[in-house]
């Protein structure tokens, strides 16, 4: 069993982020995420950044969006500088999206963005979205975005008020870099994968970890919908063990809950 922890536990995180009080955040409601522990936004509107509970009422997460205000412009992302390379790198993180009221009912837009760089004007490098479904009621459908803003679909929703994982690992392939996520529900264990190629990103770096909120611009008015994010761990994508230490290991494993008794 000893073995086994190496094997699943041996890479440290870079950057982790739980949003509780013993890691030096205020996470009381009227709070600000953004000015806290390294996280910075790019609209300077109060509490479009705040806390919230997520899955329980004394587990305390992020949040993103219009419940108390809305964006001076179209956009506005959260982030936080990890500053590792993306080549050999997994990012983990919950999420839950809250829909709209009846009071302000417009369907906006989350993401997860993944940045090369500091510079607002740019795309970010790869941002994993989710957008209301034009067909599937209270449906938001995964997509993704490279650094030229070209839209893929994953060909899957997810749903309002449904708590998921999100995990996705980065490795390099000649020039290019290539991804693989996973969209999971945490008590089923159920979930969908999608993988895809970022050109020329072999040498990229993952500068700034954010969470993004998109107006709907058909709407009238900004949504007071809203993202929830927590449990966020970024650090070296684990190896996989070769066949034969894995069979050793649950050799061991097997030889000690078998043990004949002397």
């Amino acid at each position: 069993m000893a073995a086994l922890a190496l094997v699943t536990h041996s890479q440290a995180a870079v950057f982790s982020a739980n949003f509780e009080s013993s890691e030096g955040y205020n996470n009381a409601a009227d709070q600000n995420v953004a000015g806290q522990n390294g996280w910075v936004i790019d609209d300077a509107s109060d509490q479009l950044s705040f806390f919230q509970f997520l899955g329980s009422a004394s587990n305390n997460a992020a949040a993103l969006g219009g419940y108390y205000t809305e964006p001076a412009t179209g956009s506005v992302a959260v982030s936080h500088p990890v500053n590792e390379p993306l080549d050999n790198t997994t990012v983990r993180l919950s999420f839950s999206i809250q829909a709209s009221t009846a009071d302000f009912p417009g369907s906006d837009s989350f993401s997860v963005n993944f940045d090369q760089d500091s510079i607002p004007t740019n795309f970010p490098l790869f941002s994993i979205a989710f957008e209301p479904d034009p067909v599937i009621a209270n449906g938001l459908a995964i997509v993704w975005y490279d650094a030229t803003n070209t839209r893929t679909s994953s060909l899957n929703v997810l749903f309002y008020d449904g708590l998921y994982d999100l995990t996705v690992s980065f490795t390099a392939s000649g020039a290019d870099t290539l991804f693989s996520a996973r969209v999971a529900e945490p008590v089923s264990s159920a979930g969908i994968n999608f993988n895809g190629v970022l050109p020329g990103a072999s040498t990229a770096s993952l500068d700034n970890l954010g969470v993004g909120f998109k107006r709907d611009a058909a709407a009238a008015a900004v949504g007071d919908n809203y993202i929830l994010f927590d449990n966020i761990n970024v650090g070296p994508t684990p190896p996989i063990p070769e066949p034969s230490a894995v069979m050793a290991i649950l050799s061991a494993f097997g030889c000690a809950l078998f043990r004949r008794r002397r």
